[in-house]
C-alpha cells in the first residue's frame, strides 16, 4: 500500500473502510499509519509506514476508468453464494420517489413565450449584431423582456390564444431568420434554439391553406384536436428538457421520477 503499485484488495478494502468512517484521503491515510485496527484489516505490520493519500484517488480513478465499479460486488456474491450464505431471491422495483426539478413551472401558454425568449437571449448572447438587425427590438423587449412569470397573462380565454399564436409566430420567424442562407450555420446548434423548435412542433402546427396563407393553431388533446406529444417526451421547460409533469396518486409535480431496480438477496 505504499503507492500506486499496492495490492488491489489492500486497495479496495482501504476504500471501503473509508467510506464506512466517512473520512477523506488524508484522514484515512493517516488511519493506516497511527490505527492498529486498520493495519490489521489490511495485513500490515506495526511498523508499516502507510502510504501517500494520493494512492486511494489514483485507485478510485483507475476503477472508475475500467468500468470496475460492479466487479468486487458480483465477486463478493457469488463466493456468499457459494458458501450458502445468500441465495437469489429474483429482482423486485422499489417505488417511484419524486424529484423536483430546478426550474419554474409553466403552463403552456408560458412554455412558448419563455422558449421564445431563451432563444432570443441565447442569440443576443452569442451574435447580438445579428440578433438586432432581425428582430424589432423595441417590441421584443417589451414582450420578451421579462420571464413569463413574472406578469400576469391576460384574463380571457380569446386573448390568451391570440397570445399563444403571437408566440409561436414570433418563434416561427426568429427559427426562419437562424435558418436563412445567409445566417452563421453555427446559430442552429445553440442548445436554445434548438429546444424552441421542439416546442413549437409539439405545441403547434403550421399549414399552408387553400387560400395559400399560414395557418398556425395550436395542439388539442385528441379526438378533437391535432393531438399533443405523450407526456413522457413533452417538454416541460426550456431550461431542463429532461424534466417532465407527473403524477403519483395526489402529488403532482415536475421533475423527474427516480425509479431503482434492485438485485435481492436472501440470507440463508
Amino acid at each position: 500500500m505504499r503507492g500506486p503499485e499496492g495490492a488491489p484488495v489492500q486497495q479496495c478494502t482501504g476504500a471501503t473502510r473509508q467510506r464506512a468512517e466517512n473520512l477523506t484521503d488524508r484522514l484515512a491515510a493517516e488511519a493506516v499509519r497511527t490505527r492498529i485496527d486498520w493495519k490489521y484489516l489490511l495485513g500490515l505490520s506495526l511498523d508499516d509506514p502507510g502510504f501517500d493519500h494520493t494512492v486511494l484517488a489514483e485507485f478510485r480513478g483507475r476503477v472508475a476508468g475500467a468500468g470496475l465499479e460492479q466487479v468486487v460486488l458480483d465477486a463478493l456474491l457469488a463466493r456468499m453464494a457459494a458458501a450458502g450464505l445468500v441465495k437469489a431471491g429474483g429482482k423486485q422495483r422499489t417505488d417511484s420517489t419524486h424529484v423536483v426539478a430546478a426550474v419554474a413551472a409553466l403552463n403552456r401558454l408560458e412554455l412558448a413565450g419563455e422558449s421564445v425568449r431563451a432563444a432570443a437571449e441565447a442569440l443576443a448572447a452569442a451574435h447580438p449584431h445579428w440578433l438586432a438587425e432581425r428582430i424589432c427590438v423595441t417590441d421584443w423587449t417589451r414582450r420578451y423582456g421579462t420571464s413569463m412569470t413574472s406578469w400576469r397573462p391576460p384574463g380571457s380565454q380569446a386573448a390568451r390564444d391570440e397570445l399563444a399564436l403571437a408566440y409561436a409566430r414570433d418563434g416561427y420567424a426568429l427559427l426562419e431568420a437562424v435558418c436563412g442562407p445567409v445566417s452563421p450555420a453555427w446559430l442552429r446548434e445553440l442548445p436554445a434554439v434548438d429546444v424552441l423548435r421542439r416546442v413549437l412542433l409539439q405545441n403547434y402546427t403550421r399549414v399552408i391553406g387553400q387560400d395559400g396563407r399560414e395557418v398556425i393553431k395550436r395542439r388539442e388533446k385528441e379526438p378533437e384536436g391535432s393531438g399533443l406529444p405523450p407526456g413522457h417526451a413533452r417538454i416541460a421547460s426550456p431550461y431542463d428538457t429532461d424534466a417532465r409533469w407527473a403524477v403519483k396518486r395526489d402529488k403532482l409535480w415536475l421533475g423527474y421520477k427516480l425509479h431503482r431496480a434492485c438485485q435481492i438477496f436472501c440470507v440463508s
